[in-house]
């Protein structure tokens, strides 16, 4: 099973626990040997578990996203690419990890690391691309994604079924809500309804699969190279 799998098994065995818990009467049993517990499931704590799953959403976005990129890394690294070997916009992925302007560095030191990426070019040494470096942190929506799909080369298009992707902003901002403590828990679970958060869920797990699947045949075709 790949990490993608894995991590949708674990929202879809979440999201039948919210639904279990979420039926009317539904009580929790907490065996203490012949006293035996029976607690109802409060509101404030409902609240609290629907939030959470824009966490579990989200996680799976940008760990999708991540690993789609490494495997393109991967492949790069295995084919033992050089520069020249590389498309053009891994080329330019790569010397923007390598060389970062820097106003406050002298301008002799800014001039001497240009002039070791020139000769690293030319002795055509093996280029390393590091996944660490994305540009991703809490930041990862569908236009994200499409801008992402686009400096990396491979092309992207979600059927039309998915609507451009456009919940997994939401999901991006509810999770950045909760991240960064603008919302509680319980105030972003208040208006949220079980069937709301399916149609979320079944909006982004088939988005990011068609993701990771440009992904793979960008890389079965070779696409990375020259």
């Amino acid at each position: 099973m790949t990490e993608y799998e894995a991590k949708v098994s674990e929202i879809l065995l979440y999201f039948e626990f919210l639904e279990d818990l979420l039926e009317k009467d539904a009580r929790l049993h907490f065996p203490r040997g012949r006293k035996e517990k029976f607690s109802g499931i409060g509101d404030d704590l409902l609240k609290i578990l629907k939030a959470n799953a824009f966490l579990l959403l989200y996680n799976l976005i940008e760990s999708s996203i991540r690993n789609g990129v490494s495997k393109i890394y991967d492949a790069v690294r295995t084919d033992g690419l050089s520069y020249t070997g590389v498309c053009d916009e891994l080329r330019a992925v790569w010397t923007h990890q390598q060389f970062i302007p820097d106003e406050g560095r002298k301008v002799e030191n800014n001039a001497k690391r240009l002039m070791e990426l020139i000769d690293f070019v030319l002795s055509a040494r093996l280029i390393s691309l590091d996944a660490r470096d994305l540009p991703i942190s809490g930041n990862v929506d569908a236009d994200q994604i499409r801008v992402m799909a686009q400096k990396y080369g491979f092309n992207f298009k979600a059927s039309p079924s998915l609507k451009g992707g456009y919940l997994l902003k939401r999901v991006r901002d509810e999770r950045n809500s909760l991240a960064h403590g603008y919302k509680s828990f319980a105030e972003c679970g208040r208006d949220l309804t079980y069937e709301g958060l399916v149609e979320i869920r079944k909006q982004v797990i088939p988005y990011l699969r068609q993701v990771l699947r440009a992904v793979d045949r960008f890389i079965s075709r070779r696409g990375y190279a020259a």
